[in-house]
């Protein structure tokens, strides 16, 4: 038996009358550039039980690159909910990149981030 990845939705339910189907899903950064660290976070999620079937978890990476002088780049891929009515998980996600970015700010170069909403 293949052991699942946890990270991995096996069957998305949505949209009800066309469902995704089967999803395997990931996010990839490439660099000609040597990356000097790299961590993936996951971001909130609803808890409601339907969302379980009709909406990926999400996740975003935040990458580091040495600059010239002792700074750094900081580049962050990230992908967002898009099935978020009201707003309120965007807003943790949103939250959360705060979080991890106020701190950089006074030692970082250049902060690149990509978020990306998929309907």
């Amino acid at each position: 038996m293949k052991k699942q990845n946890p990270d991995f939705m096996l069957y998305l339910a949505w949209p009800l009358y066309d469902p995704h189907g089967s999803v395997q899903s990931g996010l990839l950064s490439m660099s000609k550039y040597h990356m000097q660290s790299a961590i993936r976070r996951k971001f909130p999620v609803s808890s409601a039980f339907i969302s379980k079937f009709t909406d990926l978890d999400r996740c975003f990476t935040v990458m580091h690159y040495p600059i010239k002088g002792g700074k750094e780049l900081i580049v962050i891929n990230s992908h967002m909910s898009a099935y978020d009515r009201g707003g309120k998980i965007r807003s943790a996600m949103v939250l959360l990149f705060r979080k991890i970015l106020r701190p950089r700010l006074p030692t970082s170069i250049l902060i690149i981030a990509t978020p990306i909403t998929i309907h």
